[in-house]
């Protein structure tokens, strides 16, 4: 299912949690996989400092070859973010 999908299977239901439904789906859009990733982008949006925030990019080195798909990037310095949230992510006997 697509995000449009959802959008529109979302307008035809009721009322109850589709705001919350909407802003989730809105959030996905920007390319942002998880809660731990969405908290963390929208704090580093409000630097002033800090260049756009790109979310899991796709990265492929000079030749072309795929690399790992950071849940953030800072394309002005090249620098990858990653999220490891235990309550998303992880089986809290594989985290330890």
């Amino acid at each position: 299912m697509t995000l449009p999908d959802l959008s529109h299977w979302l307008a035809l239901g009721g009322t109850l949690g589709r705001r919350k439904a909407q802003r989730a789906i809105e959030t996905a859009a920007t390319g942002v996989w998880s809660v731990p990733e969405a908290e963390l982008l929208s704090l580093l949006a409000t630097s002033p400092v800090l260049p756009e925030v790109w979310a899991n990019p796709r990265l492929t080195s000079a030749r072309g070859v795929a690399l790992l798909t950071p849940d953030g990037w800072l394309d002005d310095v090249a620098m990858a973010l990653m999220v490891h949230s235990r309550q998303h992510h992880f089986d809290v006997e594989e985290w330890e």
